[in-house]
């Protein structure tokens, strides 16, 4: 198995490389209703699922350019626990050594039945060096769920941005039912920083925050425990939402004490129209 490379603390993957960079180039198969290019949409709910379980479901993506990931999930994925997942990068879509293949292969843990996200921090893989791939295949192991179909709502390949998480934070449920908007909302979290952020990585994550958070299209994922290893704590640490537009706030009191807040809306995506 490949060796994570834990966050210090929390984490925040702002990008899904699959999403914006991302084209399906070859699947093992799919539902003609569950097509894999479905993975490329921000929206959860629009699933690929193959065609049987009994073999291994494989997914490939070329990005426009190479990429190094750093960070791994997959969302609303069926897998049962304790089953390998395997991630290979290529430079090129053959995937038969001649590109100069990269393999990462992940256990997976008994998911949250809200949360229903499974993630890995890839450090180097089963052998040999992380390097930059523009080909990536997701292979998802025969037998591993007890579906007919493997199926999965996303597909996540992208960076992380760590933060010192202030001790304690505010989380609310909000009613899926009165929520009006392109994503219902199920849990709203109020997010803040330690004070002990130098200027230079204070200003940079800001600016990531805010930019997020004025798009109000584009999904992150927030990690309360990125440095654990404890299976039940890694099932409900991780949430896939967007950042509440207008609510990232700061404060500086010297080059070595700036902090950022910020609500992070934890999202069940059902598209009611728009871009």
């Amino acid at each position: 198995m490949a060796t994570e490379s834990l966050p210090e603390s929390a984490s925040i993957s702002l990008e899904n490389w699959v999403v914006s960079l991302g084209t399906v180039i070859a699947k093992s198969s799919e539902e003609s209703l569950y097509p894999a290019s479905n993975l490329t949409l921000f929206d959860r709910t629009e699933r690929w699922w193959t065609t049987d379980s009994t073999t291994d479901g494989t997914v490939d993506v070329q990005l426009t350019s190479a990429k190094i990931p750093t960070f791994f999930s997959l969302g609303d994925s069926n897998l049962d626990a304790a089953e390998t997942v395997t991630l290979i990068g290529s430079e090129n879509s053959l995937f038969n050594g001649t590109g100069n293949d990269l393999t990462w292969t992940f256990t997976t843990w008994a998911q949250s039945d809200i949360g229903k996200l499974l993630r890995w921090y890839m450090g180097d893989p089963d052998s040999g060096s992380a390097a930059a791939r523009e080909y990536w295949r997701l292979k998802l192991p025969a037998n591993g769920t007890a579906d007919a179909n493997h199926k999965l709502g996303a597909f996540w390949l992208g960076e992380h941005d760590d933060f010192l998480l202030a001790p304690g934070w505010t989380e609310r449920p909000i009613n899926p039912a009165r929520w009006v908007g392109r994503y219902r909302v199920h849990r709203e979290l109020g997010i803040e920083t330690t004070s002990r952020l130098a200027w230079d990585p204070y200003y940079t994550f800001k600016e990531k925050l805010e930019k997020l958070s004025a798009s109000q299209q584009k999904h992150c994922i927030l990690d309360l425990h990125g440095n654990t290893t404890t299976d039940a704590i890694k099932k409900v640490s991780a949430r896939y939402g967007i950042i509440e537009g207008g609510s990232v706030r700061s404060a500086s009191q010297h080059a070595d004490n700036s902090e950022v807040s910020w609500t992070f809306q934890e999202t069940h995506e059902e598209y009611l129209g728009g871009a």
